[in-house]
């Protein structure tokens, strides 16, 4: 509470509400009538202690000594017809000077309710100023007087209130501002956010002449909100007073950006189309709808495939190509019981989305003392021709871990094939504890069979391959790559960083391969990606990966999805079609089912940047994802430098945005921020920018590939950078400030509750910056970082920035 003055002695007298003489002059004298609050007899400037003009009916409320509950003291009404009492719990009425006595020592704290001096005495407005406290008062009951030595009340506890109108006071700074953006910030003490919307849709703002104003919100919750106000002016030392209307269901401007700040975009529009890469320009593999009768085929109560489904494979031909026998679609699993012992199960369906489990399951299982009595896994199955089906599985026998095959004439009843097992641990650089399972073999257009499965390599999955000339499939496997892995997983703080596994190749065209396969985030979480290759040896990522997302909280595949399975046959349509497991736990697979989900080839990916804000360069990954409101920046290994940027012309600015960082990796660079010039990152000679930067030379514990710094002149700050663990996979909220010859850079959570930076640098080297750019860079061969951006926006800046009362 601030003490704005005090009249001494007990002969001079505050007057609270009383139609006197003294306050007639002063509403004559032309005050302001919000700038008078109390009137007093004697000699005491009034706008020392003084708030409000009190003309008509005012109450005290809250809080007199020695008295609790609801409390209310009417002292002047408009009759004149009112005793002075007190509330007590709304029921019991108690005289004030009973309560009281005729004063005290301790002070009297209470809130003040008033209508302002208007000749409507019935206006509908509300004043209301909270913690006002008597200092050794009495009361003079006749007169309706309070005689105090001093009074202290806290004049931001200011609140007007008209029905659906709330006032909110600006008062200025030393300079006369135009057209200048406040933060307004609510809370549960200084709004009923129960009397607006949800979204907070229902409001907006006026001046004192109901002149609406421009604005936009940035959040909207419960309990909290921030929107921005754009004032045409506040004059220097001056005070404004807008009026923020709620509960408005009619006509009236929305939340608008655009109007608001000097620049804005919120990615919500774009310009041309962006789609989805496409795999050798044939194919593309993201987005995926999961179906939404998911999952198509789950655990069995009690036997065999009672805790958990896997794995599921489609029976395709030697061309590749999903067979059908009477009408149905063939798939093969694997699956465990209570015991934890494996075995591989059959199902059919007519559409490949509505399964039924075969009444002979399972239909292979481990032979007891053989090369794969604890467990088998199932790898494909082809048909090669008329009642000639092989199967290829993994198998597994006190910790030994091997490949078999086994073969049928109906695809039901199999036969474990003599020669088993076809390829052992031993043939492949395999490092503890030795794993190799799920070996996905098909055969190829020119003769040759190839197969891949998941290994181990300390003690991380990785992905290995063997090839034979066989044309049965049978004899003369030989590891590819020397027997090291293919694929391993991709460097630090990306999606797979810790491990590939479970591999299912495609020939899509003669020598053009796909293989979808499974990553392993350092959260433990798989997701699904897609690899490419002309030479089976070495795999590209495809750029769109993870081409599918765990499921939200709560479903049955929000924890792990594996098993990337397309089929050929859908390749140069108009669907793509993917069968694969889910789990909702990490640590077992217990409750693991199958699921379906489906590939629109005509997806949109985003537009980009709308040609009205933006004038783009090398700006192919740069876009607007208009559905998530948000910018993707992906930079790639095919383009060194991806940037767009916007004219402005203010010295003294704030830019401001939301930042989310999926993947950041060596030899990347994500920057935002004001520059002399346009162009590519490296033309730029004078510029202040945030920086999320990838490289070697980072000297971060906690992530030495990653951090978010403030970069001056083309030469990072090394003393003024962040590098905590929250700098992947959270959003941020960033804000980027000059101010004359100092910048200054704050990353914050979305709340405002956590600041990870906060740091200020001399940029008196730097003269005009006259250009917003934002883009990425790239230097290295094969990896790249990715990132969302939004509510960009850039507005004027001064400081201290103007008072806010609400």
């Amino acid at each position: 509470m601030s003490e704005y003055g005090a009249v001494k002695g007990w002969k001079n007298r505050i007057r609270i509400g009383v139609s006197s003489a003294v306050n007639e002059s002063i509403w004559k004298a032309g005050r302001d009538p919000l700038l008078n609050s109390f009137s007093v007899e004697t000699g005491v400037d009034i706008e020392k202690i003084s708030v409000i003009g009190s003309r008509q009916p005012v109450s005290i409320v809250e809080g007199v000594t020695e008295v609790s509950g609801s409390i209310e003291r009417n002292l002047y009404s408009k009759n004149a017809t009112y005793n002075e009492f007190i509330y007590v719990n709304d029921t019991t009425h108690y005289d004030l000077l009973k309560a009281t006595g005729l004063g005290g020592t301790e002070g009297l704290e209470c809130k003040i309710l008033w209508n302002p001096v208007s000749d409507d005495v019935d206006d509908g407005y509300e004043r209301v100023i909270t913690n006002v406290k008597f200092h050794n008062y009495r009361i003079a009951h006749a007169a309706r007087d309070i005689v105090a030595e001093s009074v202290d009340y806290d004049a931001s506890r200011l609140k007007i209130v008209k029905g659906n109108r709330q006032m909110i006071t600006i008062l200025g700074t030393s300079e006369t501002l135009y057209d200048y953006q406040v933060k307004i910030e609510l809370d549960s003490s200084n709004f009923d956010f129960d009397s607006s919307s949800d979204d907070g849709s229902d409001i907006h703002f006026v001046d004192n002449s109901d002149n609406e104003l421009p604005f936009w919100i940035e959040s909207w919750g419960d309990d909290h909100a921030v929107v921005w106000c754009k004032i045409p002016v506040i004059p220097a030392g001056g005070t404004v007073y807008i009026w923020m209307i709620y509960g408005d269901t009619g006509p009236h401007p929305s939340s608008n950006g655009d109007a608001t700040f000097d620049f804005f975009d919120d990615f919500k529009t774009g310009s041309a189309p962006v789609y989805y890469d496409k795999i050798f320009d044939v194919v593309k593999l993201k987005p995926w709808a999961r179906y939404e009768g998911n999952p198509v085929l789950i655990k069995s109560d009690s036997g065999w495939d009672s805790s958990g489904v896997r794995d599921p494979i489609l029976m395709i031909d030697t061309t590749g190509y999903l067979v059908r026998e009477n009408g149905k679609y063939i798939m093969y699993y694997d699956a465990k019981d209570a015991s934890g012992i494996g075995r591989i199960g059959r199902a059919t369906s007519d559409d490949g989305i509505h399964w039924t489990k075969d009444p002979n399951n399972p239909v292979l299982e481990g032979t007891a003392g053989e090369w794969d009595a604890d467990d088998v896994n199932i790898g494909s199955v082809v048909k090669r021709g008329t009642n000639d089906y092989i199967m290829f599985y993994g198998g597994k026998a006190s910790g030994s871990y091997a490949i078999g095959i086994a073969e049928s004439s109906d695809g039901i009843n199999w036969t474990k094939y003599s020669g088993n097992p076809i390829l052992t641990a031993s043939d492949f650089n395999l490092e503890s504890p030795y794993s190799m399972v799920l070996p996905y073999a098909i055969k190829l257009s020119d003769g040759r069979w190839v197969m891949y499965m998941e290994g181990t390599k300390a003690p991380l999955f990785a992905i290995y391959g063997a090839i034979t000339s066989d044309s049965d499939g049978e004899t003369g496997w030989t590891p590819l790559n020397g027997g090291d892995p293919v694929v391993e997983r991709d460097g630090p703080f990306t999606w797979d960083d810790h491990g590939v596994a479970n591999p299912k190749i495609c020939e899509i065209e003669s020598g053009k391969y796909i293989m979808g396969y499974n990553g392993q985030s350092s959260g433990l979480h798989w997701k699904l990606g897609f690899l490419y290759s002309t030479d089976l040896v070495n795999w590209e990522r495809y750029f769109e990966n993870p081409v599918m997302d765990l499921a939200p909280d709560g479903e049955w595949d929000d924890y792990r999805i594996e098993n990337a399975l397309i089929a050929k046959d859908d390749i140069g349509g108009d669907t793509i079609r993917m069968w694969y497991f889910g789990c909702p736990t990490t640590d077992s697979t217990a409750d693991c089912a199958i699921g379906y989900a489906t590939c629109n080839q005509s997806a949109i990916k985003g537009y980009l940047l709308d040609t009205s804000k933006w004038v783009t360069g090398n700006s192919k990954y740069l876009y607007a994802k208009t559905d998530a409101a948000s910018m993707d920046i992906h930079t790639n290994r095919i383009i060194s430098d991806d940037y767009a940027y916007h004219p402005m012309s203010l010295n003294n600015f704030a830019i401001e945005f939301e930042y989310y960082l999926e993947s950041s990796i060596p030899s990347s660079l994500i920057f935002i921020g004001a520059s002399n010039d346009f162009g590519t990152f490296n033309s730029i000679s004078d510029f202040i920018a945030f920086e999320h930067y990838g490289g070697s030379s980072v000297v971060c514990d906690t992530h030495p590939t990653s951090r978010l710094a403030i970069s001056i002149g083309n030469s990072l700050q090394e003393s003024d950078y962040w590098c905590n663990d929250p700098d992947v996979g959270v959003w941020l909220r960033c804000s980027l400030k000059r101010l004359s010859n100092t910048a200054y850079v704050t990353i914050q959570n979305l709340s405002y509750t956590e600041t990870y930076l906060n740091t200020n640098l001399d940029i008196s080297g730097i003269a005009s910056l006259d250009f917003l750019n934002i883009g990425g860079k790239y230097t290295g061969s094969d990896l790249k970082a990715h990132a969302y951006i939004k509510n960009l926006r850039v507005r004027k800046h001064t400081s201290p920035e103007p008072t806010v009362i609400i």
